[in-house]
C-alpha cells in the first residue's frame, strides 16, 4: 500500500533569528533549513537588529564617511522583491472641531523655516523621549487650515542613511522587465555646430534664454524627451498630426525671430506615453531663406535644409510628479521625464539637450515612439476639409457653411484617444477653433476621471492627457469611471453638452460681441484673426467615446450617435475579432454619415508597465497639484476652457492650505451636498462619509430645497444635480469637517476667483476615491514614513491602514452583470 502524501506544514509564527555561526568540522555540518523569501527577509532583519543592539568595543574615531561611500555601503533591496509594508492598526475616523476663529477664506501656505532648528513630523531620535507635535502642526482631521511649521519641500535620503546608520527600506511595486523600442530614435544625422547649434533667443519680456536650433533635411525627424517649447523658425514640421509652420521669410538672410507665445508650442514627452517624432515637411526652395542670422552674429547655412526648429526649456514643475510615485512605491512613475538614475537634468554636452529635455539619438530602455500609421494618415487626408493653403474650386461661402461632426468609436486599447488628438490637431490647421466633447469617463482627455466635458481648443495638443488638464466651458460629474452605474444620467449629461455646443459654440458671432446663455460676455474676432485664411464661421466637433462597445455599451453608443447626428464616424475594429474589420471594410450603404473604418494601433510595450488604473492615478495626482490661472481668459468670440499653466509639487496634499466653507453663514457659501447613489446612507452618517472624500464642485442654478429643515444641507435620498441646470467646475478633497463651527474644509486646485464667482456652490460625491499616492507625504524621510504620516502614527491614521499581504494577485471585475432596471 502506497504511503499517504505528506501534508504541508502551515507556518504559524515567524522563524527565530539565526544564531551566530559556530565553527564545526566539515563532516558535522548539516544543510540549513530552506526558508521562503519572506521568512528569509524577516530573519535578515532580526539578525541585523540583534547585531545593532550588541555592544561594540571602543575604537579610535574614524573620519566621517562621504555621501558616496555611505551610498555604496548601504544595502539596497533588489527591485524584483516584493517588500512588505509595516503593520498598522485598524483605521479610525472621528469628527473633529475647528478653532472658533477660523476664517472663511483660503489661507496661504507658510514658507518652510530653514536652518538646523527646522521641525519635522517625527523629529525625535529613537534614544530621545517621544514628543507630541507642536500646537501649530497640522493633524489630518483636526480642521487646521495651515501646513505645519518647518515642512521641508524635499528630503536628502542619502543624508538620512548617513545620520541614522540604518538601511533604508524601499517600498516598490514589482516592475516589469525594461523593453527597448528600436524605432524610438531620431532619424537625424547629428552634427554639433552644423545642423545642431546652441544659441540664445529673446523672449517676450526681452530676456535671453538658452536654446538649440535643429536644421532638418527632407524626411528627417527628431525625438525629444522631457518638457520643452517648440518654435518653427524656417519651413514647417509635423508633430502629433499638427502642422507647425514658421512665418514666411522676407529676405535671403533671415534673422532669428523672438520667442513668442503665439508662435511657440509646449511639448510634453514623458516615458509613460509614446513619444511623438518631429518630422520635417518639404517646401519649395523659393519659400526658404538661404541663411539664418543668429544673435551672436554668425550665420547658419540653410541651402541643404528644409526646416529649422528652435527648442527651449519649459519650466512647468510637472516633473515633480515622479516624487509622488516614488514615495508611494509605484516604480512605473519613476524616470518619466528624465533618465532613471541619471539625475534631474539631462546631459548638456553640445546641443543634445537642455535642463528639462534631451535629444534621443539612440533607443533607450522603457521609451517607446508614437507610430504613425499610414491608414490613419490616409483617412485624415481623404475626409477632412482641405487646408486653407490649398487652392480649391469651391467658393468660400460653401466651404464655410459645411457642418463637421466626427465620432471616434471602438473598443479599448485601439488608439481612440491618440487618433482623436491627431484629428483635433489637423482640424486646427483648417479652423480657428475646434470643440472636443469627451464622453470617456475612465480616461478623459482634459479632465479628471468621472466627468463628461466640452472643451474649445485653439492650439494644438502636444502631450498626454495629464499634461493639459483644464476647467472646461461645461462639464458634468457622474462620479464613476463607467456609464454602467447610471446610463440614464450618462446620456442626459452628454445630451446637455451637445445642446451647449449647438447654442453657444457651433456658430460664433465674429462681427459683434454677444452674451452667452451662462452670462459670459464675448468679444468679436481680432483683425489678425480676420486676416487668417482659417475657417472661423463654424466650429467643428470631435466626440470621443468610451471603449464599451458590446451589450449596453453598444446601445449607449448608438444613442449618442443619433443625438449628435455625425457627418463622419471613424470606427476602430476589435483586434480580438479578426473578422470584424474585414466585415466592415465595405462601408454599409444608406448611412447618413461617412463611415471610415480604421486599423487598430499595434500593442504598445507600455501596456505591460502602465495599466488603466495607473493612468487614472496619474491624472488625479496631476490634477490636484495643477496650478490654474487666477485671472479668467480674455473675452473672445467663443467661450474657452482654462488650461493648467504649471504644477506645484513643493508640498503634499495633506499639507496644502484648504478653503473654509461655513454652511450656516448668512452668505450661504454651501448650498447643497449631494450623494450620488447615496440613498442607503443615513443622515447621521453623512459627515463621516464626507470626511476625506473626493467631491465635485458644482454650480447649480436650481438648488432644490430640503423636505425637512436640517442642520447640514444634505439629503441622501435627494437626486443629483440635473445637467440642464448645473455645471461641474472640478474636483476637491474634503480635508475635514467641524460640526461645532459648521465649517467644511476643501482642498482644490480651482482658483479662488472662480469658486467665489459661482457661490453658493454645491458638492457632489460619487464613487471616485482618493488614490494612495495623494494620501502620503512624499517630502517625508524614510524614518518618518515608517512611523506614520503628517505627525500621526499609522495606528491613528484615518481612512488608511498598512498591512502585510502576500500573493494577493490581480483583482477580477465582472462587467457582464446588469441591474434590474437595465434588463
Amino acid at each position: 500500500m502506497a504511503p499517504a502524501p505528506a501534508k504541508k506544514r502551515k507556518r504559524t509564527a515567524d522563524p527565530p533569528a539565526p544564531a551566530p555561526p559556530v565553527a564545526q568540522p566539515a563532516a558535522a555540518s548539516s544543510p540549513a533549513p530552506v526558508l521562503s523569501a519572506v521568512a528569509a527577509r524577516r530573519a535578515a532583519r532580526l539578525a541585523a537588529a540583534a547585531a545593532t543592539s550588541a555592544p561594540e568595543p571602543a575604537a579610535a574615531p574614524a573620519p566621517a564617511p562621504t555621501r558616496a561611500a555611505a551610498k555604496a555601503r548601504s544595502p539596497t533591496p533588489p527591485v524584483e522583491d516584493e517588500l512588505e509594508a509595516s503593520d498598522g492598526g485598524a483605521s479610525s475616523s472621528a469628527e473633529s472641531d475647528a478653532a472658533p476663529d477660523v476664517e472663511t477664506r483660503p489661507v496661504k501656505a507658510r514658507k518652510p523655516t530653514k536652518g538646523k532648528g527646522a521641525a519635522r513630523y517625527f523629529a525625535a531620535r529613537d534614544d530621545e523621549p517621544e514628543e507630541r507635535p507642536p500646537a501649530g502642526m497640522m493633524e489630518l482631521d483636526d480642521g487646521a487650515v495651515s501646513p505645519p511649521e518647518g515642512l521641508e519641500p524635499a528630503s536628502d535620503r542619502e543624508a538620512d542613511i548617513l545620520e541614522l546608520g540604518t538601511p533604508v527600506r524601499s517600498r516598490r511595486r514589482r516592475e516589469k522587465t525594461a523593453f527597448i523600442d528600436p524605432n524610438c530614435a531620431s532619424a537625424f544625422h547629428y552634427l554639433d555646430g552644423v545642423n545642431a547649434v546652441r544659441t540664445t533667443v529673446l523672449d517676450e519680456e526681452g530676456g535671453e534664454r538658452d536654446a538649440v536650433l535643429y536644421a532638418l533635411q527632407p524626411e528627417e525627424s527628431i525625438i525629444l524627451r522631457g518638457t520643452c517649447t517648440l518654435m518653427p523658425v524656417v519651413g514647417s514640421v509635423t508633430v502629433f498630426g499638427s502642422h507647425l509652420a514658421a512665418p514666411a521669410a522676407t529676405s535671403p538672410t533671415h534673422p532669428l525671430p523672438p520667442l513668442l507665445a503665439s508662435t511657440s508650442y509646449p511639448l510634453f514627452a514623458p516615458s509613460s506615453h509614446p513619444v511623438p517624432p518631429i518630422r520635417a515637411i518639404a517646401s519649395p526652395a523659393a519659400d526658404r531663406p538661404a541663411s539664418l542670422l543668429l544673435p551672436s552674429g554668425e550665420t547658419l547655412d540653410l541651402t541643404r535644409y528644409v526646416s529649422v526648429v528652435l527648442v527651449t526649456d519649459l519650466v512647468s514643475g510637472i516633473e515633480g510628479i515622479e516624487r509622488v510615485f516614488a514615495a508611494s512605491g509605484m516604480g512605473c512613475g519613476v524616470g518619466m521625464f528624465s533618465r532613471r538614475g541619471g539625475g534631474s537634468e539631462p546631459s548638456l554636452d553640445g546641443a543634445r539637450g537642455g535642463k528639462t529635455w534631451s535629444l534621443v539619438l539612440e533607443p533607450e530602455p522603457g521609451l517607446a515612439a508614437l507610430q504613425e500609421l499610414e491608414p490613419w494618415t490616409a483617412a485624415l487626408s481623404a475626409f477632412l476639409p482641405p487646408p486653407p493653403q490649398a487652392a480649391t474650386g469651391e467658393p468660400d461661402g460653401a466651404r464655410h457653411s459645411e457642418r463637421f461632426v466626427a465620432v471616434v468609436e471602438g473598443p479599448k486599447r485601439v488608439g481612440k484617444s491618440t487618433f482623436a488628438k491627431m484629428l483635433v490637431n489637423q482640424l486646427l490647421d483648417r479652423y480657428e477653433a475646434v470643440a472636443y466633447l469627451d464622453t470617456d469617463l475612465g480616461q478623459p482627455e482634459f479632465t479628471a476621471p468621472g466627468f463628461v466635458s466640452l472643451n474649445v481648443l485653439r492650439r494644438p495638443v502636444l502631450g498626454p492627457a495629464f499634461t493639459h488638464l483644464s476647467v472646461p466651458i461645461s462639464s458634468h460629474y457622474l462620479g464613476s469611471t463607467s456609464p454602467a452605474s447610471d446610463p440614464a444620467a450618462y446620456l442626459a449629461a452628454a445630451s446637455a453638452l451637445l445642446s451647449t455646443y449647438s447654442l453657444e459654440v457651433e456658430y460664433p458671432l465674429v462681427d459683434e460681441p454677444r452674451v452667452s446663455a451662462r452670462g459670459r460676455r464675448t468679444a468679436p474676432v481680432t483683425p489678425a484673426a480676420l486676416e487668417s485664411r482659417k475657417i472661423r464661421e463654424r466650429v467643428p466637433l470631435v466626440l470621443n467615446t468610451q471603449g464599451w462597445v458590446k451589450g449596453l455599451g453598444a446601445d449607449l453608443l448608438n444613442k449618442l450617435k443619433s443625438e449628435c447626428r455625425p457627418t463622419h464616424v471613424f470606427s476602430f475594429a476589435d483586434p480580438e475579432a479578426p473578422d470584424a474589420f474585414s466585415a466592415m471594410a465595405p462601408p454599409p450603404e444608406g448611412l447618413p454619415f461617412a463611415f471610415v473604418p480604421l486599423t487598430p494601433a499595434p500593442p504598445s510595450p507600455l501596456e505591460s508597465k502602465w495599466s488603466a488604473s495607473d493612468y487614472r492615478i496619474l491624472s488625479l495626482v496631476s490634477y490636484f497639484h495643477a496650478v490654474f490661472p487666477s485671472n479668467p481668459p480674455a473675452p473672445s468670440a467663443l467661450p474657452s476652457n482654462t488650461l493648467a499653466t504649471a504644477w506645484n509639487f513643493e508640498y503634499p496634499l495633506v499639507a496644502q492650505a484648504p478653503y473654509a466653507l461655513d454652511w450656516r453663514s448668512a452668505e450661504q457659501q454651501l448650498a447643497q451636498v449631494h450623494l450620488i447613489e447615496g440613498g442607503e446612507i443615513p443622515y447621521t452618517h453623512v459627515l463621516h462619509v464626507l470626511s476625506g472624500a473626493v467631491v465635485a464642485v458644482v454650480q447649480d442654478g436650481a438648488v432644490p430645497g430640503l423636505s425637512t429643515p436640517r442642520p447640514f444641507p444634505c439629503d441622501p435620498a435627494a437626486p443629483a444635480p440635473t445637467p440642464a441646470s448645473s455645471r461641474a467646475l472640478g474636483l476637491a478633497l474634503v480635508h475635514s469637517v467641524s460640526p461645532t463651527s459648521s465649517t467644511l474644509h476643501l482642498s482644490t486646485p480651482l482658483p479662488a476667483a472662480l469658486v467665489d464667482s459661482v457661490a453658493p456652490i454645491s458638492l457632489a460625491k460619487g464613487a471616485l476615491d482618493l488614490p494612495l499616492p495623494l494620501m502620503l507625504d512624499f517630502t517625508a524621510t524614510e524614518r518618518e514614513t515608517e512611523r506614520g504620516i503628517a505627525g500621526v502614527e499609522w495606528s491613528e491614521v484615518p481612512f488608511l491602514s498598512i498591512e502585510a499581504g502576500e500573493a494577493a494577485g490581480r483583482r477580477k471585475v465582472r462587467r457582464n452583470l446588469m441591474r434590474r432596471g437595465q434588463a
